[in-house]
């Protein structure tokens, strides 16, 4: 076996690696190259912080890896990690991340996230042998069908690039996942709405939102009355609407979305190591 820093491979070979690793799951995954380029974007992949796995001249496994500031420290985000199917159980995962964890070490970083599905006891075992962590429960919440609610002269909808974030800067903000931060999101700002509520001049309650999709990713408030106003006109607007990774010690605001018709659909815990010692 062979590992390396995955910017010293082309997309292409990326590509087929993953696409053969998802290939057995219930849903497959299935990029091209450019939706797979997308997707790097959108994740904000950091390839000289990413490694992969070679049998031969043959890619078999990955780790695709963000990195940015998050709870106020540069750190790592797992977004992606897979194996090929006639290479899983060989250990090449174990050998891949000891790999990756040396080189992130040597490169300052102290901290390294990642996400599992709470179900996957196997997954989470896993990761907690390697020396993570659970950090945070996430509850993923979703709502469909259309509402029907009319615009409020209050609610104001404008473009992420526009919107002033100093001026909900003293609202309880439900902070948000790694994918979710505002250094991530902005990677690709032009998808992004946010919708939000005035009450005497100020701003009360807002929502960041990607309409294709519905899908909320950041949320505040300083009146939860109006937090709902916002998502009721939300979901007024989408057939349906996803609010991914919400904080689950948020418990107002968790019997706030099952109030209007949100429903649990996943969990998820948020898990991390510390590396740099």
């Amino acid at each position: 076996m062979r590992y390396t820093v995955l910017s010293e491979v082309p997309n292409k070979e990326l590509m087929e690696c993953i696409n053969m690793a998802f290939s057995d799951y219930a849903i497959p995954i299935h990029f091209t190259e450019d939706t797979l380029q997308k997707f790097l974007e959108a994740s904000d992949i950091n390839k000289s912080l990413s490694f992969c796995a070679y049998s031969e001249n043959s890619m078999v496994g990955f780790i695709l890896n963000s990195s940015n500031i998050y709870n106020d420290e540069q750190v790592v985000f797992d977004a992606g990690t897979g194996v090929i199917p006639e290479f899983r159980g060989k250990g090449v995962f174990s050998d891949l991340f000891c790999f990756a964890e040396q080189k992130l070490r040597k490169c300052g970083i102290k901290k390294y996230y990642l996400e599992v599905l709470q179900q996957n006891t196997r997954a989470k075992a896993l990761y907690e042998r390697k020396g993570f962590s659970v950090a945070r429960e996430f509850s993923v919440m979703q709502l469909t069908g259309k509402t029907e609610a009319g615009k409020s002269p209050d609610i104001q909808v404008i473009k992420l690039t526009a919107f002033d974030f100093s001026a909900v800067s003293s609202l309880t903000l439900v902070k948000p996942s790694y994918e979710h931060s505002y250094n991530i999101i902005r990677k690709n700002a032009g998808i992004y709405d946010v919708v939000y509520l005035k009450n005497r001049g100020r701003i009360t309650a807002f929502c960041v939102y990607c309409a294709d999709g519905g899908r909320v990713v950041e949320l505040g408030y300083s009146s939860l009355l109006d937090l709902k106003k916002v998502l009721i006109y939300i979901a007024s607007a989408c057939e349906k609407v996803t609010a991914k990774n919400i904080d689950t010690s948020y418990t107002a605001v968790m019997e706030m979305l099952i109030s209007i018709g949100f429903k649990q659909i996943a969990e998820q815990y948020e898990m991390v190591k510390e590396i740099g010692k």
